[in-house]
Protein backbone atom coordinates (compact mmCIF):
# COMPACT_ATOMS: atom_id res chain seq x y z
CA UNK A 1 0.00 0.00 0.00
CA UNK A 2 2.76 2.44 0.94
CA UNK A 3 4.44 2.19 -2.48
CA UNK A 4 1.13 2.81 -4.29
CA UNK A 5 0.51 5.90 -2.12
CA UNK A 6 4.06 7.20 -2.64
CA UNK A 7 3.82 6.65 -6.40
CA UNK A 8 0.50 8.53 -6.52
CA UNK A 9 1.91 11.47 -4.53
CA UNK A 10 4.92 11.65 -6.86
CA UNK A 11 2.43 12.85 -9.50
CA UNK A 12 2.33 16.19 -7.63
CA UNK A 13 4.93 18.14 -9.57
CA UNK A 14 5.54 20.70 -6.81
CA UNK A 15 6.88 18.00 -4.46
CA UNK A 16 10.63 17.52 -4.85
CA UNK A 17 10.38 13.95 -3.46
CA UNK A 18 8.18 11.60 -1.46
CA UNK A 19 9.93 9.53 1.21
CA UNK A 20 9.19 6.72 3.61
CA UNK A 21 9.08 7.94 7.24
CA UNK A 22 12.37 8.99 8.83
CA UNK A 23 14.30 8.46 5.56
CA UNK A 24 14.46 12.01 4.19
CA UNK A 25 18.14 12.93 4.12
CA UNK A 26 19.44 15.92 6.01
CA UNK A 27 19.13 18.95 3.76
CA UNK A 28 16.52 17.32 1.50
CA UNK A 29 15.13 19.70 -1.12
CA UNK A 30 11.79 21.16 -0.06
CA UNK A 31 8.87 20.90 -0.35
CA UNK A 32 8.69 17.14 0.11
CA UNK A 33 6.35 14.60 1.66
CA UNK A 34 6.73 11.52 3.81
CA UNK A 35 4.24 8.65 4.07
CA UNK A 36 3.81 6.87 7.41
CA UNK A 37 1.56 3.88 8.15
CA UNK A 38 0.51 3.88 11.79
CA UNK A 39 -1.07 1.35 14.18
CA UNK A 40 -4.22 -0.28 12.82
CA UNK A 41 -7.58 0.58 14.40
CA UNK A 42 -10.58 -1.66 14.96
CA UNK A 43 -13.73 -0.49 13.23
CA UNK A 44 -16.12 0.43 16.04
CA UNK A 45 -19.34 -1.58 15.81
CA UNK A 46 -17.94 -3.84 13.07
CA UNK A 47 -16.11 -6.90 14.33
CA UNK A 48 -15.10 -7.88 10.79
CA UNK A 49 -13.41 -4.62 9.90
CA UNK A 50 -10.44 -2.45 10.74
CA UNK A 51 -8.64 0.64 9.43
CA UNK A 52 -5.06 1.19 8.36
CA UNK A 53 -4.28 4.83 9.24
CA UNK A 54 -1.93 6.70 6.93
CA UNK A 55 -0.20 9.99 7.70
CA UNK A 56 1.19 12.18 4.93
CA UNK A 57 3.68 14.72 6.29
CA UNK A 58 4.22 17.73 4.03
CA UNK A 59 7.41 19.70 4.69
CA UNK A 60 8.45 23.10 3.35
CA UNK A 61 11.18 25.60 4.12
CA UNK A 62 10.52 27.93 7.03
CA UNK A 63 9.20 30.61 4.70
CA UNK A 64 5.52 29.88 4.09
CA UNK A 65 2.59 27.78 5.20
CA UNK A 66 0.71 28.93 2.08
CA UNK A 67 2.76 26.54 -0.06
CA UNK A 68 1.95 23.75 2.40
CA UNK A 69 -1.77 24.63 2.31
CA UNK A 70 -1.73 24.33 -1.48
CA UNK A 71 0.06 20.98 -1.25
CA UNK A 72 -2.44 19.73 1.35
CA UNK A 73 -5.22 20.32 -1.19
CA UNK A 74 -3.27 18.48 -3.89
CA UNK A 75 -2.54 15.51 -1.58
CA UNK A 76 -6.24 15.25 -0.73
CA UNK A 77 -7.14 15.45 -4.43
CA UNK A 78 -4.70 12.62 -5.26
CA UNK A 79 -5.71 10.26 -2.45
CA UNK A 80 -9.18 10.87 -1.02
CA UNK A 81 -11.64 8.37 -2.49
CA UNK A 82 -9.24 7.37 -5.25
CA UNK A 83 -8.88 3.65 -6.02
CA UNK A 84 -5.23 2.58 -5.76
CA UNK A 85 -3.60 -0.77 -6.41
CA UNK A 86 -0.67 -2.56 -4.80
CA UNK A 87 2.03 -4.32 -6.79
CA UNK A 88 0.24 -7.62 -6.11
CA UNK A 89 -3.04 -6.29 -7.54
CA UNK A 90 -4.90 -5.66 -4.27
CA UNK A 91 -7.13 -2.60 -4.55
CA UNK A 92 -7.72 -0.08 -1.77
CA UNK A 93 -9.06 3.42 -1.19
CA UNK A 94 -7.87 6.14 1.17
CA UNK A 95 -10.51 8.15 3.05
CA UNK A 96 -9.62 11.59 4.39
CA UNK A 97 -9.62 11.63 8.19
CA UNK A 98 -8.28 15.12 8.92
CA UNK A 99 -5.55 17.74 8.74
CA UNK A 100 -3.31 18.37 11.72
CA UNK A 101 -2.47 22.00 12.50
CA UNK A 102 0.59 23.98 11.44
CA UNK A 103 3.80 22.70 13.00
CA UNK A 104 7.54 23.30 13.01
CA UNK A 105 10.36 20.75 12.99
CA UNK A 106 13.85 21.63 14.21
CA UNK A 107 15.04 18.18 13.11
CA UNK A 108 13.98 18.78 9.49
CA UNK A 109 14.53 22.56 9.66
CA UNK A 110 11.07 22.90 8.15
CA UNK A 111 7.45 23.87 8.60
CA UNK A 112 4.98 21.00 8.15
CA UNK A 113 1.41 19.73 8.29
CA UNK A 114 0.06 16.21 8.50
CA UNK A 115 -2.85 14.98 6.40
CA UNK A 116 -4.41 11.80 7.81
CA UNK A 117 -6.30 9.12 5.93
CA UNK A 118 -7.86 5.77 6.80
CA UNK A 119 -7.85 2.73 4.56
CA UNK A 120 -10.86 0.51 5.40
CA UNK A 121 -10.00 -3.19 5.56
CA UNK A 122 -12.05 -6.29 6.26
CA UNK A 123 -11.01 -9.43 8.06
CA UNK A 124 -11.57 -12.53 5.92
Amino acid sequence: MRKAIIDKLKEISELKEVYQPFLAPSGAAKPYASVKLTTTLNAVGNRAGWFQPVEVYIYNSRTSFITIDTLVSKVIEKLDGVALETGSGAKFTCELDGIISDADSDTQDALFKIVTFNIPKYKP
